[in-house]
């Protein structure tokens, strides 16, 4: 026990250092994730000094449990000032119990930035805990812990700082999580990029998407293979997101239609979601009829061969909307909007003019 503190806080900030190791950005994205990866560098030069914070925090700790547990220190007279200072040891040891479970949450990747947050808090109340304990025991007796006043004071001004320092660090790592994340998705690597967009704010889906999609439009079919793979509300978010990029930009791309009613109705509207979210979902769906009605009614697109009675959508089944098309490239869309989520949309595969 007596090494205890200083080992437990020494995990700590060495793995917050470790999770602060984000992969470089390679060479072909944009200069916004190169200067990510410089302000990660910094991050590191930053946490060396909170490390030398938490060795010395760990040190007051062990000075202190050395003269308690080493009869430096004898509290005055009858049983009840041990008894208190037995109090006083059991909920220092319960502080660090709680920083030894973090800790081990922490190297099993247990628990999101938010999460952290949370349970530095507290700990930080815990630590107001035991000042509160250590001032009750010197009003009783004023002379039981004036050998504790100097490492005391010490202990409290260490932690404190420590906490403030890491909470800086985490609010760091919260602000360019989106901007890993738009690099994993870049390089499809769609393990990390699930786990990432799942602990992102869901205000920031939006900025992520409209990254993605600004390096090409390839990366909408990127888009959709995790959106499929998720399974938080993330996966709507991405879906909405996507849905509004292709209405504004005017992204004449049948399939990227087809594709979206068919997991809007599958994965959403068909799936476990709330109430809520299957509703503004059917509204969405709605929504890229709506588009999908003009796009069909252009000239480019009745010479194609396209002849679809949008009479027949409906929209708890819409399924039966591209049943109403023909042509040679019906038995194509309709593979891609009932079969395999993942195939690859490409505006040649059904349009003679380019579109």
């Amino acid at each position: 026990m007596k090494m205890e503190g200083k080992q437990v806080l020494l995990l700590l900030v060495l793995l917050l250092i470790w999770q602060l190791n984000f992969a470089n950005s390679n060479n072909n994205i944009d200069s916004q994730l190169e200067e990510v990866g410089q302000q990660i560098i910094n991050l590191k030069r930053e946490l060396a000094n909170i490390t030398s914070r938490a060795v010395n925090l760990g040190n007051y700790l062990d000075s202190l449990l050395k003269q308690t547990e080493g009869g430096g220190f004898v509290p005055p007279n009858h049983k009840g000032n041990s008894e208190k200072l037995n109090q006083l040891l059991n909920r220092i040891k319960y502080l660090q119990d709680n920083i030894t479970e973090l800790n081990s949450d922490l190297n099993n990747h247990v628990g999101d930035v938010n999460d952290i947050k949370m349970r530095t808090t507290s700990i930080e109340q815990e630590l107001e805990n035991l000042i509160k304990q250590i001032d009750e025991e010197k009003r009783d007796n004023n002379q039981s812990l004036v050998k504790y006043d100097s490492m005391i004071a010490n202990l409290t001004s260490s932690y404190r700082n420590l906490v403030d320092e890491l909470t800086k660090r985490l609010n760091e790592v919260e602000r360019l999580l989106p901007y890993e994340c738009i690099d994993a998705i870049i390089n499809k690597n769609y393990f990390t990029a699930e786990m990432k967009i799942n602990k992102v704010a869901d205000d920031k889906v939006k900025f992520i998407v409209e990254q993605v999609i600004s390096k090409g439009d390839a990366n909408l079919d990127t888009l959709f293979i995790l959106g499929h793979k998720l399974i938080t509300n993330k996966k709507f978010l991405i879906y909405k997101e996507l849905a509004d990029i292709i209405i504004k930009k005017n992204i004449d791309y049948y399939c990227s239609y087809m594709k979206l009613f068919r997991l809007l109705q599958l994965e959403i509207i068909s799936g476990t979601f709330g109430e809520n979210i299957r509703a503004e979902a059917v509204k969405l769906v709605d929504k890229l009829v709506n588009r999908f009605k003009y796009l069909l009614n252009l000239p480019y697109v009745s010479q194609a061969g396209w002849n679809c009675s949008v009479e027949q959508y409906v929209s708890d089944n819409p399924i039966k909307f591209i049943q109403s098309c023909y042509g040679y490239r019906t038995h194509y869309i309709y593979n891609v909007f009932i079969g395999d989520s993942s195939i690859t949309c490409r505006k040649h595969d059904y349009s003679d003019h380019g579109y």
